[in-house]
Parts: C-alpha cells; sequence; structure tokens
C-alpha cells in the first residue's frame, strides 16, 4: 500500500510594519553678512545681534512684521530638506511633488 505524500508548508510569521514617527528636530543655521553701501562684507558685533522671534508659520511673521511689533527688524525664511529615506512605494508615478 501506497501513502499519499504528505505537503508540509512552513508558515513563515509575516513582518511587523514600522510604523513612521516624526523625526526628531534638527538645527538650522543661517549664514549673515552685514553689506556697507558699496556692498562689501563689514563686521558685526556680535553682541549687538538680538534673535527676537522664531516662528514657522508666515501669517505670524507677516503681521509682527506690519504692525511693527519688533522695529528695524527683518527676517529670514529657510527651508530645511527633507531627510533622506529610502524609495517608497508610491501610489503613482505621477504623484505630485511637494511644494
Amino acid at each position: 500500500m501506497s501513502q499519499a505524500p504528505t505537503n508540509v508548508t512552513q508558515v513563515t510569521p509575516a513582518k511587523k510594519k514600522r510604523t513612521r514617527t516624526a523625526g526628531p528636530p534638527k538645527p538650522a543655521f543661517v549664514i549673515l553678512q552685514m553689506l556697507d553701501e558699496s556692498g562689501q562684507p563689514s563686521q558685526i558685533d556680535k553682541k549687538r545681534i538680538k534673535i527676537v522671534a522664531v516662528e514657522r508659520s508666515a501669517e505670524k511673521v507677516m503681521e509682527a512684521m506690519e504692525d511693527g511689533t519688533h522695529t528695524n527688524a527683518v527676517y529670514l525664511r529657510i527651508v530645511l530638506p527633507a531627510s533622506q529615506r529610502p524609495q517608497q512605494k508610491t501610489a503613482g508615478k505621477d504623484a505630485p511633488a511637494a511644494a
């Protein structure tokens, strides 16, 4: 009598999906030069520089500039590049790029 071959398959446990979390805050550095009337860099006394505010909202910055909260102040807009991540599958090839 012949026995029927038994098909034994090994079941491997499914890998846990990694959850996405926000990256840790990263510092941003702004390099400034003070220019004189002829456009040449002039010396800056670091003791006389004051950081008045750091905002993420452009609306708050514009309100502060327009209402004169900080006289003789200027603002700089900086953009931190996105961190490098492994390529991820997207829904479509023509997905719109973030602006």
